[in-house]
This record gives C-alpha cells, structure tokens and sequence, in this order.
C-alpha cells in the first residue's frame, strides 16, 4: 500500500536485473564497437564500427552506479531483516534471482576493464592494474 513505503523493506533480490539488462546492452554495443578490431577477420575494414565507445561506457557506468546503489541498499536490508532475505534464499521462485547479483558483477568488470588498466603487460599472463 501507498502508506507502507519502505525502499530497504522491500528491496528484492530481483532489483539487481535492473543493472544486469544496462550491463548486457552495454556488453552488445562493446561487442559491436572499434573494440572488436583485433578479432575481427582481415577482410573487414579496422575503422569499420557499428556503435561509438562512448556508448557502452556510458552503460556500464550507469550499471555500475545501480548496482552501487541497489547493494547498498540490499546490504542494510540483509542485516536489517535478515528472516526476510533467508525467507528469499529459500523460496524457489525468488532464490534464482540472487544470481543476478554476481551475473552482473562480472558484466560491469568486462565493460571496465578497458578502462582501469593503464597499460598492456607484456606476456601471455595480463593482468588488469588499478
């Protein structure tokens, strides 16, 4: 009801397919970007590309500032009621959701990576710097 309006409260697990969605678009236009030039067959054109780069670290950053802010959130509710969310855990139609929230984790590292490493390491092993 309108008069039981609590956003901790009534934070759910499914929330987080909110940023899943932005973080997967984000990860088609990567795809579909100058990103891809490397991989791609050598009869395609280097300057060739579908969407800016722009785009997809515009998603990523607004994923990644949902799911800050949805963490935030769930992470009080965890230890505000923590029955409520062990009642989510347990049921079978709320329990998958919780699998949105490392699902995203990883989509938000793949579309950062690019940006947090200053530059490629020399070596079949690379790794990112931050």
């Amino acid at each position: 009801t309108k008069d039981d309006f609590d956003i901790i409260r009534h934070m759910m697990p499914c929330y987080f397919a909110i940023p899943l969605s932005i973080a997967g678009l984000g990860t088609a236009m990567k795809l579909a970007s100058s990103w891809t030039n490397p991989f791609r067959a050598a009869r395609m054109d280097d300057t060739t590309t579908i969407v800016p780069d722009a785009w997809y670290q515009v998603c990523a950053t607004i994923a990644a500032i949902f799911y800050i802010i949805f963490g935030v959130l769930f992470s009080i509710r965890l230890f505000k009621y923590p029955n409520k969310v062990r009642a989510e855990w347990v049921c079978p139609q709320r329990s998958p959701s919780f699998g949105a929230i490392t699902i995203t984790l990883m989509l938000i590292a793949f579309l950062m990576y690019d940006q947090i490493r200053d530059e490629p390491e020399e070596g079949p092993h690379k790794t990112a710097r931050i």
